[in-house]
């Protein structure tokens, strides 16, 4: 879990025991990604004021050997990215408080700039499908916000356009054969189940109860789908609720109401933030399907209870958080920061590991200030991962 300036490692398998805490140079986090086959934790951010669509960095991070790699800066602004499952290519929005509706390429090993994708939205939210042949780009302002941009990998071109969504895309979640898209929006309590095969909305959901909340525009901001697709887990902040429903009968049948857990308040603000500081929340569910964590309250909830069932500390003061797992010694799996359906029909492939050298340099390139300024070695960051999977120190 990362707080701007801080970052904390728990572990899932062991009654969620804090493992390790260190400061890290970093502020105005945006976004996390893992690549695992790279063994690098990738970590957006803009700074100690927002980034207005300029000058954000990217920081990457050998997990193996607990260093950075390198930390690339840019000219354009940055926000939640995504990374392929073969390591290769990073999809990074300019953010929603961009104004030129790109997306920008990058190379997952060095983040240089290698192109870009034009939807017309200030790209906020990315995720890229678990076999890696989509990509799920979304936001909340722009021309097409109301719109969730499905790009090709191959070709990286814009082959759909599913909505019209409520009022934008917030956080926004996928099932594991790239059918079906469950998406929030702002000013909106509850979600929407969108088709990605005809590009229509199939069912949207609205909470019952008070939807007024003033924290900020987004009182639904945070939405994950369990690993076996029979549930979705959604905020409803005004309530401080997480509201569950059984989505087993989709497409054909509605979502259905299951229950509604009460959460610790997201009153106040993280801090030390820099950024984006009021406390919306996040959902997120883990790879084992045995909890869902709800950011900026600090809740774990058992997914068989469906109560909470341990309040974590540093889950109270960010939504920024991630599970990695690992192989002998090495990065094997991730939750990514959207709590992804896992149903495709045939085992997800395990990536091959690159090994890497203990000892590192960062990562040298021509470019120019259009592209990256600079790259730089820190120190940085580890999230939440199972102790029982953690490389030997």
């Amino acid at each position: 879990m990362v707080d701007d300036g801080e970052v904390y490692v728990y572990d899932i398998d062991n009654n969620h025991a804090l493992v390790k805490q260190f400061p890290i140079p970093e502020a105005g986090k945006r976004g996390v990604a893992v690549a695992p086959n790279q063994g690098l934790l990738y970590v957006s951010e803009c700074g100690t004021s927002n980034c207005s669509g300029k000058n954000g960095s990217l920081l990457a991070y050998d997990l193996v050997h607990d260093v950075v790699a390198w930390i690339a800066n840019y000219s354009f602004g940055v926000d939640q990215l995504a990374v392929t499952p073969d390591g290769s290519t990073i999809y990074m929005p300019h953010g929603t408080d961009a104004s030129d509706g790109t997306h920008s390429l990058l190379d997952a090993s060095d983040g240089k700039p290698i192109g870009s994708i034009q939807t017309g939205t200030n790209g906020h939210n990315t995720v890229v499908s678990l076999d890696g042949t989509q990509a799920y780009l979304g936001g909340y302002s722009g021309s097409n916000d109301n719109d969730a941009h499905v790009v090709n990998t191959a070709t990286n071109q814009v082959t759909l356009n599913a909505g019209p969504t409520v009022n934008g895309v917030r956080p926004f979640t996928v099932n594991g054969t790239n059918t079906l898209m469950f998406t929030t929006s702002t000013n909106t309590c509850g979600f929407q189940v969108l088709s990605l095969t005809t590009e229509n909305v199939l069912f949207t959901v609205t909470f019952s109860g008070s939807c007024s909340w003033s924290a900020s525009n987004a009182p639904s901001h945070g939405i994950s789908l369990s690993p076996d697709e029979k549930r979705v887990y959604v905020m409803d902040a005004p309530l401080d609720q997480l509201e569950v429903y059984d989505v087993s009968g989709l497409p054909t049948s509605a979502p259905t109401f299951v229950a509604s857990v009460q959460l610790t308040s997201l009153s106040g603000y993280e801090s030390t933030c820099q950024t984006y500081c009021e406390r919306e929340g996040w959902v997120l569910n883990d790879l084992s399907g045995r909890y869902v964590y709800v950011g900026d309250t600090g809740n774990a909830v058992s997914t068989s209870t469906l109560s909470v069932v341990t309040t974590i500390p540093a889950l109270q003061n960010t939504r920024v958080m991630v599970e990695i797992d690992w192989t002998n010694g090495a990065p094997s799996a991730t939750s990514t920061r959207f709590g992804l359906g896992h149903v495709t029909g045939s085992p997800t492939p395990t990536p091959t590991p690159i090994r890497r050298a203990s000892s590192r340099s960062p990562t040298t390139w021509d470019k120019s200030p259009t592209e990256v300024a600079s790259t730089t070695l820190y120190s940085a960051q580890l999230l939440l991962m199972p102790k029982s999977c953690l490389p030997a120190r």
